[in-house]
């Protein structure tokens, strides 16, 4: 019995849906994909197996695909210069096809996370870490890496700040 083929769906740009996995992928694809990656990781994001603080260039492996792919058109979508403007090279010297094979390579590759001793240890975390598991930990997942399109996830962006009613700004 033959499988089926998974094929994405391309109703254009802004309504592209990634239906392949990583295993699809044929070799030239996963090796056009990977020079990709590494040109960002030259620019601006750094691998996950490095140990450098966040910036404001996310980490980019261990995500949902089509979130991925949607990053990628949100990029396109800010007109106005500013943090994603380099990103808008990118977008426009890239097919959709190519971003989908992009982001189902980086989909597959696991962010590393190594949090420091002393603060795992400390009570800011432990604080920190009972009000998401309270209040976010059911929408954005376990570690922040929710796959759910309603639920963004948190995991390789810059800090979170949260603000609470005794610290909100007076403007």
């Amino acid at each position: 019995m033959a499988t089926e083929k998974r094929i994405d769906i391309d109703n254009g740009y802004e309504d592209y849906t990634i239906n392949r996995i990583p295993a699809d992928l044929t070799p030239e694809e996963r090796q056009n994909a990977n020079r990709a990656i590494y040109g960002c990781y030259l620019g601006c994001h750094r691998p996950a197996v490095e140990e450098v603080p966040e910036t404001l260039s996310p980490k980019l492996e261990g995500f949902d695909p089509q979130y991925f792919f949607n990053q990628f058109v949100d990029m396109d979508m800010e007109r106005q210069a500013g943090v994603s403007s380099q990103m808008k090279e990118m977008v426009y010297t890239i097919s959709p096809k190519e971003m989908a094979d992009i982001s189902l390579v980086l989909s597959e590759r696991p962010m590393k996370w190594n949090p420091r001793k002393e603060v795992l240890e400390s009570d800011a975390y432990a604080r920190g870490k009972a009000k998401y598991d309270a209040s976010c930990k059911m929408c954005h997942g376990e570690q922040g890496a929710s796959t759910n399109p309603a639920y963004p996830p948190l995991k390789g962006k810059c800090c979170v700040r949260f603000r609470t009613a005794d610290r909100l700004p007076r403007w």
